[in-house]
This record gives structure tokens, C-alpha cells and sequence, in this order.
């Protein structure tokens, strides 16, 4: 029995990684916005990104729905970004460590914070990086993986 190169799909094991880079670009962004002082856009770009690399590395799945659960993950990864965001800001501005100010938020307020510093341009960011985890995280071939490592076989032009 011969044994092929190409790994079987494991989309669960993508939606693990996905989540797990999901909350560690969040993180990132929200460091990055803490440092630089200014909310980059293109951060949101990249965290769509590294959640499809989490599919693209693991899950190796064609079906859509794969898709679908990778933008929902650069969603909530975005969103979670956003909250570090307030949370920082709040942390700076009463002079406490982030650490200190985490358990003493009031959530209903936070959302408050994050809507006034809304900017409608973010959502052409946010669109954009929920499209390319969509669009990069399952593997949109139909080919049978027997016949592509026949290496009499050519791929379609």
C-alpha cells in the first residue's frame, strides 16, 4: 500500500488552529494599536488572513462551509481585537496596567467605546479580511487527491 504526500482534510483540526491564531491576532492588533497609537486598518486585513492560514494549514477541506466558519472566526477574532482596543484605551487613561483593568470593565460601556470610535472606512477593512479567510481557507479543488498524485496527471489548463 502506498502512501501519498498530500494530507486528508482534518477541518476540525483547522478550525482549532484557526481559533487559536484568531485570538493571537487579536491580540497583535490590539499591541500594535496600544503601541503605535492609531488604529491600522490593514491589521483587521491581516487577522483574516491568519485565520484562513489556520484552515489552509490543517483543514485542508473543500467544502464551503469550511468557509463560511473561518469568516465567522475572523469575525469574532476582529471583534475581540476591537475589545483589547477599549480596553487598553480605558487601562491608559485611568493610569492602570491592562491586567488591572480587565476584570473592572463594564462591558455595556466598553460597547459604547467601541461604537464611538466606529469609523464607516473600517468596514471596507473588515470586509476585506472576512472575504480572505472565506475565500483561503478550504481548498476549493475537486479533484480526486489519487488522481492528482498520478504523476501522468495534468493539471487542467
Amino acid at each position: 500500500m502506498e502512501e501519498n504526500n498530500i494530507k486528508s482534510p482534518k477541518p476540525i483540526l483547522g478550525l482549532i488552529l484557526a481559533s487559536f491564531l484568531g485570538i493571537l491576532a487579536a491580540i497583535f492588533w490590539a499591541i500594535i494599536v496600544q503601541v503605535t497609537g492609531y488604529n491600522i486598518g490593514f491589521a483587521a486585513i491581516a487577522v483574516g488572513f491568519i485565520v484562513s492560514q489556520g484552515f489552509a494549514w490543517a483543514g485542508k477541506s473543500d467544502l464551503i462551509m469550511w468557509g463560511v466558519v473561518a469568516a465567522s472566526i475572523a469575525a469574532l477574532s476582529i471583534f475581540l481585537g476591537k475589545v483589547l482596543v477599549a480596553v487598553f484605551s480605558v487601562a491608559e487613561f485611568y493610569d492602570v496596567s491592562f491586567l488591572v483593568m480587565l476584570p473592572l470593565i463594564q462591558y455595556d460601556q466598553m460597547m459604547l467605546f467601541i461604537v464611538d470610535t466606529f469609523e464607516l472606512f473600517d468596514l471596507a477593512f473588515y470586509a476585506i479580511a472576512i472575504q480572505t479567510a472565506f475565500k483561503r481557507s478550504y481548498n476549493k479543488a475537486s479533484e480526486n487527491y489519487d488522481e492528482y498524485l498520478n504523476p501522468e496527471y495534468k493539471l487542467p489548463t
